[in-house]
């Protein structure tokens, strides 16, 4: 006889109906109709890797991988083995850090800049389809409702902190 742990209901709803479970699932299809939309855009190869790049890249300035790697949430070695992929897809540069020999900066190519510059056209008509979902004053309201959730969390207050971090 084979015993089969059943979740109960309640546990099936924690599970189910929550928050975290809908930020979880919008963000997925948010992400995934963005990363379509920039591929089309002629940039077969922005898949695995490459959007946790960009979505830590800063458009201007250069960026050390250990700071890209809190951007990001992954560990600096982690980061490292993505901008060695970026950078032979010809999208980022390295260069040693003039105030720090042991640190390595990163810079978009002019590939790279126009690989950002298709992500965030993305990134505007993926929020113009979700707003056409459920309405712009909705839409309005959803935003301002979680920019109130994010501003509250302490964590986020740390995370966009290194955001801005260079």
């Amino acid at each position: 006889m084979t015993f089969v742990l059943k979740p109960s209901r309640s546990i099936d709803a924690a599970r189910w109906d929550n928050v975290g479970r809908l930020l979880m699932l919008g963000h997925g299809a948010f992400a995934a109709r963005a990363e379509a939309k920039v591929r089309a855009r002629g940039f077969a190869d922005f898949d695995g890797v490459a959007p946790t790049l960009v979505r830590a890249m800063r458009a201007g300035g250069a960026s050390r991988i250990a700071i890209l790697a809190e951007r990001a949430r992954i560990t600096p070695q982690g980061m490292g083995q993505i901008v060695t992929e970026m950078e032979k897809r010809g999208y980022v540069e390295t260069a040693p850090d003039p105030d720090d020999r042991r640190a390595r900066l990163v810079t978009y190519t002019p590939k790279g800049r126009r690989l950002a510059e298709a992500a965030v056209q993305a990134i505007e008509e993926v929020q113009a389809e979700f707003k056409a979902l459920v309405g712009a004053r909705k839409f309005a309201a959803l935003k301002s409702l979680l920019g109130e959730l994010v501003d509250g969390l302490p964590e986020t207050k740390a995370y966009a902190g290194n955001f801005f971090a260079d």
